[in-house]
This record gives structure tokens, sequence and C-alpha cells, in this order.
């Protein structure tokens, strides 16, 4: 008898578990999530001026160069579908993106508006989500 499950891949084919997955790639996505630590800032009244207003500052993070793109795939992740990380929300429908440089960095702006899972009793809510990437050297 077997102890493997069988998985079920996109195209219906059937897979064992440990085929499902490649254990390389996931140990190294594992090592790098192992690596970020972001400083939060949630009970804090912290506020910073940035692209000529006044904002809440919720996290920061330090990342390496080699994390980078990593990390960015991340948080373009969660901005575009709040849903997998905020669970009241079922939907998000993204307004408008716009990217910049700057001389010290590079900031994104992404409008979107999260569309609640109980749409009779909560509003849509519209918010902006800014990545400002600053450059250390």
């Amino acid at each position: 008898m077997s102890n493997k499950i069988p998985a079920v891949s996109s195209l219906g084919e059937k897979q064992l578990g440990a085929e499902a997955t490649d254990t390389r790639i996931e140990a190294l996505r594992l090592a790098e999530f192992a690596k970020f630590k972001p400083d939060y800032y949630l009970d804090q009244a912290n506020e910073i001026d940035l692209v000529e207003k006044r904002w809440r500052l919720l996290a920061t993070a330090d990342i390496e160069g080699s994390e980078d793109a990593h990390f960015l795939n991340v948080i373009r992740s969660w901005t575009q579908e709040a849903e997998i990380v905020i669970p009241p929300v079922d939907r998000t429908e993204i307004v408008e993106t716009v990217d910049s440089e700057e001389p010290d960095g590079s900031i994104t702006r992404t409008r979107r508006k999260l569309v609640p899972k109980r749409v009779e009793k909560d509003r849509v809510l519209v918010e902006d989500v800014i990545v400002d990437r600053l450059s250390n050297g």
C-alpha cells in the first residue's frame, strides 16, 4: 500500500504528491521568506511626507538586491489580489497604476477598489497603495 497522495494538475493529469511540488524551489522560497522581517506601525501614528502629501506609514522592510524581484512580486500580488490577504474582500479592481522614477529610487502608486463579500452591509473601499523603493546606495 502506498502512502503517496495523488494531486491533480491544471491539465487534469494525476501526479504524486512529491512530483506536484518542486522541493528545491519551495526550499529557496521558504529561505527567502524567512529573511523578510518587516517593521509594522499599526498601533502608532507614524506619518511621512511623500509625493507632496502626508501618508500614514504601516510597514517598512529592508531587502537585498537579489531579493528585490521576489519581494516586489509578493507586493504586486497582494496589491492586485487583496482578497488573498484580506478575507472580507471578494475581489480587487485596479483603477490605475502609475510608475515614476525618482533620483533616490522609484515609486509605484496603485489606486484600487476593494469589493466586499457582504455588498449589502459593507461599502466598496477605494484606496491608494504606494510602494516607495528607496535606493541605499
